[in-house]
């Protein structure tokens, strides 16, 4: 009889009043499908075709994990998510020409889904919380920056165009010799910039390690090691404490190049390692953000610069510059 009964309950009430949790909306993965719908619809290559596939489908995957992970956390799974929609847009810039990518910011209504979000302008000195793909904020929320932060801001940013000759620089590898960009020139030459204290540049460091080995005697794949990007005695961040990586910011030359050869070890790494010095000219020079990624040709000419690293992309750009030569 009371099975009965909350049969005929279950058919009468909405699901919504027998759930045990509410269901969480799913708009940034719709985003993510509309964005894959317009972005299929522009006259792509069997390779593009191919990356943006792979993009997409490994942005909604990211996007059901945290979706299952929240366990109702709605505010915690719109933040998450919002993340994967943002740094989507970003590896795109890696995978489609400026032509494509102006196409598809012209796309109509799914123009927010590729334009990322501005500041209000009743606060134009405010600058939106940026983050990567997995969580990985780029600054704090709060306004205030520091003179390095200050320095590596946009002005620099902007000077630093594809298609100018990339700025020379004198660093040093780990193992105390001495390259410059003029030494690296006759072969296309990828600079990955980063530290060990950046969740995003652990991760992805290892596929420029791969990128490596499969093009080692074509170009040069080289990582600069910069400042700390989220230090435990300044800036401390969730996925650092929850894989006890503690890295302070290193107060001389010597203790940066130490933590080089340590994300060297740690990583596994067989590429070389320049340090940039500790006013950090070359990132500032480059307008890298903490893990972005430049790509210069055999004649030292920028050919493409990505604000987050991005493997896939930089194939590309490396066989198209290794096709001009």
């Amino acid at each position: 009889m009371l099975k009965r009964l909350f049969l005929i309950l279950t058919l009468l009430l909405p699901a919504s009043a027998i759930a045990e949790e509410p269901a969480l909306p799913r708009p940034k993965a719709v985003m993510i499908e509309r964005l894959r719908e317009k972005v299929l619809q522009l006259d792509l290559t069997a390779e593009q075709r191919t990356q943006v596939d792979g993009l997409m489908n490994d942005a909604s995957a990211r996007v059901a994990t945290m979706r299952a992970e929240s366990k109702g956390n709605l505010e915690a799974f719109r933040d998450k998510a919002a993340t994967v929609a943002r740094e989507t847009r970003e590896k795109l810039q890696g995978i489609l020409t400026p032509q494509q990518m102006r196409l598809l910011r012209e796309a109509g209504p799914e123009q927010p889904v590729t334009e990322p979000e501005k500041p209000a302008k009743a606060q134009p000195a405010e600058k939106p919380r940026e983050m990567s793909m997995d969580g990985d904020p780029m600054r704090p929320a709060s306004t205030e920056t520091t003179p390095t932060e200050t320095a590596a801001a946009t002005p620099v940013e902007e000077k630093m165009l594809v298609g100018v000759a990339a700025p020379d620089f004198r660093l040093k590898r780990i193992d105390g010799k001495l390259v410059t960009l003029q030494s690296l020139k006759g072969r296309p030459t990828v600079l990955v910039f980063g530290s060990f204290s950046s969740p995003t540049f652990r991760e992805h460091v290892t596929k420029f390690d791969d990128l490596r080995k499969d093009y080692r005697t074509k170009a040069n794949v080289v990582v600069i090691y910069t400042r700390e990007a989220y230090p435990a005695n300044e800036w401390e961040v969730d996925r650092n404490v929850d894989s006890q990586v503690k890295v302070t910011q290193p107060a001389s030359i010597e203790e940066r190049n130490k933590l080089a050869m340590q994300t060297r070890d740690a990583a596994k790494l067989n590429m070389d390692i320049l340090v940039d010095d500790m006013d950090d000219a070359v990132s500032i020079a480059y307008g890298a953000l903490p893990n972005g990624c430049v790509v210069i040709d055999a004649e030292g000419v920028v050919i493409a610069k990505q604000k987050w690293a991005d493997v896939w992309g930089v194939r590309s750009h490396l066989d198209t510059a290794l096709r001009q030569r």
